[in-house]
């Protein structure tokens, strides 16, 4: 365990190996008031020029648009291997910290992409989101001004 000074926020973090930073489940706990759970998607449209790493919110799911929420650089994401939210073992948590590209400049499994994960294998990532992993999100985790 350490602690961590991100944009004037102390949290306490666990000494995770590479560049992802990963807040305690205490930090987590703290938090969980704002979370809400659903599944991966990568959304892209006519227009977006590349996809969207998002998340679309449990009970949603016929209306699209309503329950899409991008992720964001500061957001917490917790994904599970499971196809449900019981007996959830998880396979990545993190704050989100995206490497942004210009259009056109980056794609994977044959979509352009706006952004990946830091220190993260771009098709391990991407999977998550084209196979719809569930997962739960705490929004502005780390409140960050560049987003």
């Amino acid at each position: 365990m350490g602690f961590k000074k991100l944009d004037d926020v102390v949290i306490e973090i666990e000494e995770i190996p590479g560049t992802v930073i990963v807040p305690s489940e205490k930090e987590v706990k703290k938090r969980m008031r704002n979370a809400f759970f659903g599944r991966l998607y990568f959304w892209t449209e006519t227009g977006t020029e590349g996809g969207r790493w998002a998340l679309i919110k449990n009970g949603s799911y016929s209306d699209l648009y309503s329950g899409l929420y991008v992720l964001r650089d500061g957001d917490y994401l917790e994904i599970y291997k499971t196809k449900t939210f019981f007996r959830k073992e998880i396979v990545w948590r993190g704050i989100i910290d995206f490497e942004n590209y210009g259009v056109f400049n980056h794609g994977i499994f044959g979509f352009w992409i706006h952004s990946a994960q830091k220190g993260v294998d771009m098709r391990e990532w991407a999977s998550y989101f084209f196979d719809e992993y569930r997962a739960m999100v705490i929004p502005n985790f780390i409140e960050n001004n560049n987003s």
